[in-house]
């Protein structure tokens, strides 16, 4: 990022009494409307997709909203705060600290009693009544600790495979410690949000490609190694091997969207969310919203995530420091490939690995801890000053 580094020469004298104070500037308000028009279209969408299924399950058509408008309040108030805090108290030991914390609880996961398993899968710590992902912090711990050691380093314009070994190892680490729960798509996200820094900080795109190749090697293996992906597989090339068992899901997908046409059925008016599509609420329901609100809905909601887009990769540009500029583009990164990668997944371009979209899956825990990244985001804003359109 040439701008960036030129800004941060430019800035590098100005000490931490300059920074505190540009944390009162204006936060760039296109991303603020954006993420705000993302989470209300979210919850509404929760609703509307879960209601039948809640319904049925829980005999509260309300269930699923509740919590997730609970969770949206809640993630407001914690991007303001984050908002807020000049975004250099992440840097140092609060950086290292995120790395630890996050391998003890992803070690946890799998400890009886504290662990909880869904479907085969242990992804969720539970206490009591809080039950979390610690891969949703586990992602974001990483954004900040890549950002804050690549930053650091000593004038140096590019990586050398030397100084890549130390990042390659922490990524080997947690994806290991994320395929153990099993969480492959969490494994995926995290790992290419990793190669984006990498690359942003001057690694040599030579080695981006290495390292997808090694990512492509390690999702074969695990496709062989895993039964349950390698079902996954198989039933993404012909999902009518079974379809009423487990080429079910991604039919149903397709007949919500393809149902949808132009405009779409309307909102509150899908066929597919009435026990057809299972758990409609979840990794699925951008397949309720093509269906209700149609190709010119599809398309709304993708010019919403990419005006945020946008904006978040014009404050990485823009940032005074080469620190700020990764965590912007970490974050922004990290929301875009999940983005993109569910709804490759329920229009059938991809296999399924159980990824959430941003906003709008049924799911607290990602929720604040995106509208938290977010803030982060505002206050990188904010101190740089970013220009609004």
């Amino acid at each position: 990022m040439p701008k960036t580094r030129t800004t941060l020469k430019k800035s590098a004298g100005k000490g931490a009494g300059s920074r505190l104070s540009a944390s009162a500037g204006a936060m760039d308000f296109w991303m603020l409307f954006s993420v705000m028009i993302l989470v209300v279209m979210g919850v509404t969408m929760v609703f509307s997709a879960s209601a039948p299924y809640a319904l049925s399950r829980f005999d509260d058509s309300y269930f699923f909203f509740r919590n997730q408008l609970k969770f949206a309040l809640i993630g407001f108030v914690v991007m303001i705060v984050t908002s807020r805090i000049d975004y250099h108290i992440y840097k140092g030991k609060v950086a290292l600290w995120g790395i630890i914390v996050s391998v003890i609880l992803l070690v946890m996961v799998r400890v009886p009693g504290i662990g909880v398993e869904e479907n085969g899968s242990w992804r969720w710590i539970g206490l009591g009544p809080l039950q979390f992902q610690p891969s949703e912090i586990a992602k974001i711990a990483l954004i900040v600790f890549f950002a804050d050691r690549l930053s650091a380093r000593r004038i140096k314009p590019t990586l050398n495979l030397l100084d890549l070994l130390p990042y390659a190892g922490i990524m080997i680490l947690f994806a290991g410690l994320f395929m153990i729960e099993p969480h492959l798509s969490c494994t995926v996200i995290s790992m290419l949000v990793c190669l984006v820094l990498l690359l942003c900080a001057g690694a040599r795109l030579a080695y981006f490609v290495v390292g997808l190749a090694g990512m492509t090697g390690i999702g074969v293996a695990a496709v062989s190694f895993f039964p349950y992906m390698k079902d996954r597989v198989d039933f993404f090339i012909n999902p009518y091997l079974d379809a009423s068992g487990k080429g079910y899901q991604i039919i149903q997908s397709m007949l919500a969207i393809g149902s949808g046409g132009l405009l779409g059925r309307g909102l509150g008016k899908s066929m597919q969310k009435f026990l057809y599509l299972p758990e409609p609420q979840n990794d699925f329901i951008f397949s309720v919203l093509a269906e209700e609100l149609g190709f010119v809905g599809v398309v709304g909601v993708l010019s919403v995530f990419m005006i945020f887009f946008f904006r978040g990769m014009k404050v990485a540009m823009q940032a005074g420091e080469l620190y700020g500029s990764l965590l912007a583009a970490g974050i922004t990164s990290l929301i875009a490939i999940q983005t993109f990668l569910n709804m490759m997944v329920v229009t059938k371009l991809i296999p399924s690995t159980g990824v959430s979209l941003p906003f709008f899956s049924a799911g607290g825990t990602s929720l604040v801890i995106l509208m938290a990244a977010v803030g982060i985001l505002l206050n990188i804003s904010r101190q740089a000053g970013a220009e609004k359109i």
